[in-house]
């Protein structure tokens, strides 16, 4: 299926999931929240374009029957779910974030790979820049370096470590093309430079789950399309963590071992709290307590947000999230498409003669696989920042196993009837959750006072869908 000419929705993607910090100058409050607005205005504006392609143009395409079947299941459980109107609006997101990467994906397919590759790199490289500039000001300023206030845009650095499991094999990709011209080579050494200043915060922040996601990532990349295809991409993974070490301890440990840059926060690089489950096992117990009680349909979408806990919104792992909301079937299914999905793209990253072809889908491979290690462990797939680079590698993958992979047996058709009703209910969801969402969005201040002292009664914010997540 080809969309018709339309401007191309990059711009979208890389201002959402590259620089959330430029939000702030729309909006006073919680990064958390402004990267969430700016996400509802990407996920319609692109939504829409998809869902007008299927109005005005009625372009036939495969009846996703799996796809059906989860839809049927998720509309069981966001019916018997205690608050419906909180769990069509997390389906509603979720929708409109697969419509995007759909979008997204055939742009790549009717252009090239080249706009994926851009994307990545600016909303990469400026915000490593960034991260040079606020590491060194204390050389100027003499003011210590609080290493933890680094990750500007985002609520808790661990909400840009997320985004840094995505990023990193991504930017491997684009370090890795081949390419004598300027351009290509400008673009090699920015790819390379944001690889570094990227792993130096993983070293600095202590991101054991980007760590472990990425190198449990890049082994079974290995297992999976043989040495051959992977090594070069290990490599490249290797040689700028490497690096990137280096960087850290110039940075935070030698400089201020010689006195020329006083830090004030320490890394957590401790053994107890490399070890520390930071709260995860209180919180996967809930879930499993939720999935014991629904294992059907769960108890409904978002929903583990509606019963306050005193840790977290969300459980720190999507697997246990979906079973506990969306009900155990709906997990299984999705669990069987991506693994289908990954099984194609690994399959045609076998069959690619071409070596540069190879390590681009090899990259794609690690990333992919790195989003769903990553998911064991943290809220990769909650935060909105993360939830757009997600969308991004899922377009690029499903993009590059189209260009190079064997061409898709015919399959039934949707008549132009149902293709034109599948585009309005695809448009109608997105015009539903920015109405619904608008009476908090115009004063969350108020919304998320309300949350704070009527429902949780403390102080302690819980990032779900705003960065008060209870409801």
């Amino acid at each position: 299926m080809r969309l018709p000419s339309s401007p191309s929705e990059l711009p979208l993607l890389v201002y959402a999931a590259g620089m959330p910090a430029l939000a702030l100058a729309f909006y006073s409050g919680s990064n958390h929240d402004a990267t969430r607005l700016v996400q509802l205005g990407a996920v319609l504006l692109t939504t829409a374009m998809a869902a007008f392609s299927l109005i005005a143009h009625s372009p036939t395409w495969p009846r996703p029957a799996a796809a059906w079947l989860v839809g049927a299941l998720a509309a069981a459980s966001m019916a018997m779910s205690e608050v419906p109107t909180m769990a069509v609006r997390e389906a509603a997101l979720v929708l409109g974030c697969a419509a995007t990467a759909w979008v997204a994906a055939d742009r790549f397919i009717s252009t090239s790979l080249a706009p994926a590759r851009l994307a990545t790199l600016l909303g990469s490289a400026l915000y490593a820049f960034l991260l040079v500039l606020l590491s060194l000001s204390p050389l100027i300023q003499r003011a210590p370096l609080d290493w933890a206030s680094l990750a500007v845009g985002y609520d808790n650095y661990r909400f840009f470590n997320h985004v840094q499991t995505v990023a990193l094999p991504l930017l491997a990709v684009v370090a890795s093309q081949p390419g004598p011209g300027r351009d290509v080579r400008l673009m090699r050494g920015a790819a390379w430079f944001s690889m570094v200043v990227y792993w130096a915060f993983v070293f600095c922040s202590g991101a054991r789950g980007t760590a472990l996601a990425i190198s449990v990532a890049a082994l079974g990349a290995a297992l999976l399309v043989g040495w051959r295809a992977a090594a070069s991409m290990v490599r490249t993974m290797t040689v700028s963590a490497i690096g990137g070490a280096a960087a850290y301890a110039l940075i935070f440990e030698l400089l201020p071992a010689l006195g020329l840059l006083p830090v004030g926060a320490s890394a957590e690089r401790s053994l107890p709290s490399l070890a520390s489950d930071s709260s995860r096992l209180l919180l996967w117990r809930i879930a499993w307590d939720d999935i014991v009680a629904s294992p059907w349909l769960g108890i409904g979408p978002m929903h583990y947000a509606h019963f306050p806990n005193p840790k977290a919104a969300h459980p720190h792992n999507i697997y246990l999230q979906v079973a506990a909301e969306w009900g155990i079937p709906v997990l299984l299914m999705l669990l069987v498409l991506t693994g289908r999905a990954l099984w194609r793209l690994a399959r045609t990253i076998r069959s690619v003669a071409d070596d540069c072809a190879r390590a681009e889908g090899a990259g794609l491979l690690v990333a992919c696989l790195a989003i769903l290690a990553d998911g064991f462990v943290s809220g990769n797939f909650v935060m909105p920042v993360a939830q757009m680079w997600i969308v991004l590698c899922g377009a690029w993958a499903i993009a590059w196993t189209r260009m190079h992979g064997p061409a898709i047996s015919a399959a039934p058709r949707a008549s132009m009837a149902w293709t034109r009703a599948t585009g309005v209910a695809l448009l109608a969801s997105q015009l539903w959750l920015v109405l619904d969402v608008w009476p908090e969005a115009s004063d969350l201040r108020a919304h998320l006072q309300h949350v704070q002292h009527d429902l949780v009664h403390n102080a302690r914010t819980s990032p779900r869908f705003w960065s008060d997540g209870w409801f």
